[in-house]
């Protein structure tokens, strides 16, 4: 009975997420020098981001579900994690592309006698992880019998980006124009065609994910150069 519990506390210890482990891959991702954005806002282009979360670090994971029914070979285990980037991320990404594109010769008099300001409402900085196992365990004789049937999947928590824009006259400050831009963010990743490790598999994700991210940024910053 000893060894039956010890085989099915392994195969639980394997098949978990865990919350540092999901930490410890993004921010590996994060911590390229590909993937950080610092932030290159050389037009003083004013912009808010009190909406936003509030993230120390590259991101932070917490458990939204976990739970798991030991019966005496059978366990089922359901782990369900939240992991929020830091949304300052996409706010530099979005502000560089914006600061490049108004440099264009074809937009450098979009901003003259004129003032931007804007407000970052909503940044898609979240996606989640959750994780389904059924296992078993038990001896034959004298050997020990275990696997797992597992099913993975992961998604975002949300996939708009939004960002209210202030146009006023430089000199009289008076307003010009106001309005939102709603960015939607789409993302290729198929799980269904990872059949590799489990940290594959988040890899993967949050390539896909940072991927579309930075598309949806210049995107973003595109539009709002329209409005000038």
């Amino acid at each position: 009975m000893k060894t039956i519990i010890v085989f099915i506390s392994i195969i639980l210890l394997q098949s978990c997420m865990l919350t540092s482990k999901m930490d410890k891959i993004v921010s590996r991702h994060y911590a390229s020098a590909q993937a950080i954005t610092s932030l290159d806002n050389r037009n003083a282009i004013p912009f808010n981001i009190d909406s936003l979360p509030k993230i120390n670090g590259f991101c932070k994971s917490r458990y939204s579900d976990f739970y798991v029914i030991p019966l005496i070979i059978y366990t089922y285990s359901c782990e369900k994690i939240v992991c929020e980037i830091n949304p300052k991320y996409y706010v530099n990404a979005t502000m560089n592309e914006l600061n490049n594109l108004i440099e264009r010769d074809a937009n450098q008099l979009k901003l003259e006698n004129k003032s931007l300001q804007l407000i970052f409402k909503k940044i898609p900085n979240s996606f989640i992880h959750k994780f389904d196992a059924n296992s078993f365990a038990f001896q034959y004789f004298i050997i020990p019998i275990s696997g797992t049937i597992a099913k993975e999947k992961m998604y975002y928590d949300s996939n708009e980006i939004v960002v209210d824009y202030i146009i006023r006259d430089k000199s009289t400050k008076e307003l010009i124009k106001k309005g939102r831009i709603i960015e939607t963010v789409t993302s290729v990743f198929d799980s269904k065609a990872l059949i590799d490790t489990r940290w594959y598999f988040v890899e993967t994700f949050v390539n896909s994910y940072d991927r579309a991210m930075r598309y949806a940024s210049y995107s973003v910053a595109q539009k709002i150069v329209n409005e000038l």
